[in-house]
């Protein structure tokens, strides 16, 4: 016998990053994603266009 499908959430808009970042950092995934039906997926051109502190150093400043 299988589980009964349970309703997922809708998965608010955020306004910010960090307001997004926030939300998934505290809440449970699964009440939003039915995650039996990923897929795993590659991006091998993908660039990051996220900096780390060294990256985004002064180049003149050392």
């Amino acid at each position: 016998m299988s589980k009964p499908k349970r309703a997922l959430k809708k998965i608010p808009i955020f306004r910010t990053e960090d307001e997004e970042r926030e939300f998934w950092a505290t809440t449970d995934s699964t009440d939003y994603v039915d995650w039996s039906k990923a897929r795993a997926v590659r991006f091998p051109r993908l660039l990051s266009d996220v900096r780390n502190e060294e990256d985004s150093r002064d180049p003149s400043a050392t």
